[in-house]
């Protein structure tokens, strides 16, 4: 009991100015309807706008409005309850003036008080977004390409483009965590590697002549890349 309290009695020291991520220190007010700002730290102070001043004294849902619409309310409220820590999922929190993505952890100290402590990840999110929008575009114009589009990544596909996917038998379907072999046992007998002049490697660029056995007899070339043959 001693050194469960006396973890909890550290994280106080969340709360110094000197420390780099926000840090809030509440009590309980109306058995747990609301809670009230004892301290704010620095970190806390620049990244929300507000000053120490301007929050201290004042309940949690009067100078953050929209907490209840990302789930922290009642995560403060059980953690205050059940006095077990708690972490709370990524949540973009937004009000009049307020717009960030944050990643919170709630725990209680022995006294009853609540520290939440919380990190601003608005700049890491908005860095995955205008990735994936970059990937989503990419993939757009790779799908809408006429010819198949294969990236192998440590002997398993990585990417195959629409165009492929139809190939075997398989058009708009996802064929990523499929080896080359496995894509052999989709359609058994109806295709298989061609050993003609036309395969070549170089570096981790590969390109291999496949031969499908169906109503329009031919050859397709498939140019991938991948880190181990697969």
């Amino acid at each position: 009991m001693e050194d469960h309290e006396k973890s909890q009695e550290q994280i106080i020291n969340e709360l110094s100015d000197q420390h780099a991520q926000c840090a809030c220190h509440d009590v309980a007010q109306n058995d747990g309807e609301d809670f009230v700002f004892v301290e704010f730290n620095k970190a806390a102070e620049k990244t929300t706008g507000f000053s120490c001043s301007e929050v201290i004294g004042k309940r949690v849902s009067e100078v953050f409005p929209g907490v209840k619409d990302v789930g922290l309310f009642d995560r403060l409220k059980a953690v205050w309850t059940t006095g077990e820590p708690a972490h709370h999922p990524v949540s973009r929190y937004v009000d009049s003036k307020i717009q960030i993505w944050v990643d919170n952890h709630v725990s209680r100290l022995s006294s009853g008080e609540i520290v939440a402590v919380f990190r601003d990840i608005t700049s890491q999110k908005q860095a995955e977004d205008a990735l994936k929008a970059t990937t989503d575009l990419l993939k757009i114009l790779a799908d809408s390409l006429p010819v198949g589009i294969l990236y192998v990544d440590a002997a398993r596909i990585a990417f195959a483009n629409n165009t492929f996917a139809s190939w075997w038998g398989k058009p708009g379907e996802d064929l990523s965590g499929f080896t080359v072999k496995d894509l052999f046992k989709l359609l058994p007998g109806h295709t298989k590697r061609h050993s003609g002049s036309s395969n070549w490697q170089k570096n981790n660029l590969r390109k291999d002549r496949f031969l499908r056995r169906r109503s329009d007899q031919g050859y397709c070339d498939v140019l991938h890349s991948s880190e181990r043959n697969c």
